[in-house]
């Protein structure tokens, strides 16, 4: 016993001077570390060369700091990477790796990670962008990720919300005034797509690889949840004819392969609701005016007024200002652009002339819904068309 002590004893006064082990006066200790003014307890494997700090650590191990910030603080900070300028095909670097079992019920966990209450941030965060220091957040998350997530698997959430702000949008118009209205009617578009029932390919066989760290009943457990996952029927639409029509819907994975963006499509549904609600009353208020041929007071004729026309508001649907043009021949008296609602009630008598071509209508005295307007000479109905006001 007395010549154990005595190795330890020699052993520990070896160690400082080789530099390989070394308590500093403040009770910090270093393993091939050079560093003296951190607040580490242990500090492992620290690059004499770059002279960097990581902040308050309890234990910090890595073999390159690409950081001189000496503000933050972790608890646990670990970083590797491949030598620079070599590549291995097999090679895996994990900054921080959690395995865990053994523990009752579901309690068993690789990585917690907690956030005090009252703490903004997050609980644990991820990002693509690189660097070691996290984006601030808006608010307390147990997760926050920032860039791209992929979930290889069933996601399971209580609610999901997606930022629909208006004080976050910027150049915000209704649908039917942006460049998405020169594709057609959105319900035509829906409608074009195919909606399929299918099973997803199962991927390449797993096999055991000892320079993966893959044995044979991991290869058989990841064949077997593959399998499982290619058996399940799923139901959508081909990301390939969406991209036809809505490419914005529509996003390429890094393989290669498209992915769908199925909760935008639901203002799409709602717009085509809106528009097939629209040709519903409009064939409702044809129907009333086939069965009505007078019209608060206005007689209604087969044939128009020689040379006058009538032409459809621009644009339609609308929401704050529309313009309604007509053609009228010369020396044209007596002449209105009359506005109804669908149950035929004269809302608005706008006196026109020959001498001009267009009024404008604002939709705010209108109120949202469906209206007609017709084009009346001398008592006589040139022509009627229907237009919409939207919020």
């Amino acid at each position: 016993m007395k010549n154990a002590i005595t190795t330890i004893i020699a052993l520990c006064a070896i160690l400082p001077v080789s530099a390989q082990f070394k308590v500093t006066s403040d009770g910090t200790a270093h393993v091939k570390d050079t560093l003296t003014n951190g607040h580490a307890m242990l500090t492992i494997g620290h690059d004499p060369e770059t002279g960097a700090t990581v902040g308050n650590t309890s234990i910090k191990a890595g073999t390159h700091i690409y950081t001189n910030e000496t503000s933050a603080s972790f608890g646990n900070y670990g970083l590797i990477s491949t030598i620079e300028n070599q590549s291995h095909t097999y090679n895996r670097c994990y900054g921080v790796w959690g395995e865990a079992s053994g523990a009752n019920g579901f309690n068993n966990f690789g990585v917690v990670g907690s956030l005090f209450p009252n703490a903004q941030g997050a609980a644990i965060y991820g990002t693509t962008e690189g660097g070691i220091y996290p984006m601030t957040t808006s608010g307390d998350y147990a997760g926050y990720f920032y860039g791209n997530v992929c979930v290889d698997g069933p996601l399971t959430a209580y609610s999901l919300y997606v930022i629909s702000d208006e004080t976050r949008m910027a150049n915000a118009t209704s649908l039917s005034d942006t460049s998405l209205g020169t594709r057609g009617s959105t319900l035509d578009n829906l409608l074009s797509l195919d909606v399929k029932s299918f099973n997803l390919k199962q991927q390449e066989e797993v096999r055991a690889d000892a320079s993966r760290n893959i044995s044979d009943s991991q290869a058989e457990h990841i064949n077997q949840v593959e399998k499982a996952k290619s058996m399940q029927q799923h139901f959508g639409i081909s990301a390939q004819e969406l991209q036809k029509v809505y490419p914005e819907l529509v996003m390429e994975q890094g393989d290669g392969s498209l992915v769908v963006n199925y909760v935008e499509m639901v203002p799409l549904l709602l717009r085509s609701i809106q528009e097939l609600k629209a040709e519903v009353e409009e064939l409702k208020a044809s129907e009333t005016v086939r069965r009505s041929p007078v019209q608060s007071g206005i007689q209604t004729i087969a044939s128009s007024v020689t040379g006058a026309q009538l032409f459809q508001n621009k644009p339609n649907p609308f929401s704050e200002r529309a313009v309604i043009r007509f053609s009228l021949p010369e020396n044209t008296s007596n002449a209105q652009i009359c506005i109804f609602d669908m149950t035929g009630k004269m809302l608005k008598k706008l006196p026109v002339s020959s001498g001009m071509d267009s009024v404008s209508i604002n939709g705010y005295d209108l109120g949202e819904g469906i209206y007609l307007y017709s084009l009346v000479v001398g008592g006589q109905e040139v022509d009627t068309k229907r237009m919409i006001v939207t919020k």
